[in-house]
């Protein structure tokens, strides 16, 4: 930029909020690491990879993956 000039106030884009609650919101629930353009999504956690979300599946108990399939039956079609 050059010396004396600045730019207009309607020119400025507000810059995006960094709350922690913010950054956390774009991150892979396995990793934590950050979300790219493709996300994969297993109910309301989001995954980087489809790695990451079979690998969360797997960890998950057997009562937890029964409750899941009761949840899937009673979901509207």
């Amino acid at each position: 930029m050059r010396a004396g000039f600045t730019t207009p106030p309607s020119r400025v884009t507000p810059s995006l909020p960094q709350t922690p609650e913010a950054i956390v919101k774009y991150r892979c629930d396995y990793c934590g690491g950050h979300l790219g353009l493709i996300v994969d999504r297993y109910y309301r956690m989001r995954f980087c990879c489809k790695a990451h979300m079979s690998a969360y599946k797997e960890r998950l108990t057997m009562e937890t993956r029964a409750k899941i399939r009761q949840l899937e039956l009673l979901a509207p079609t």
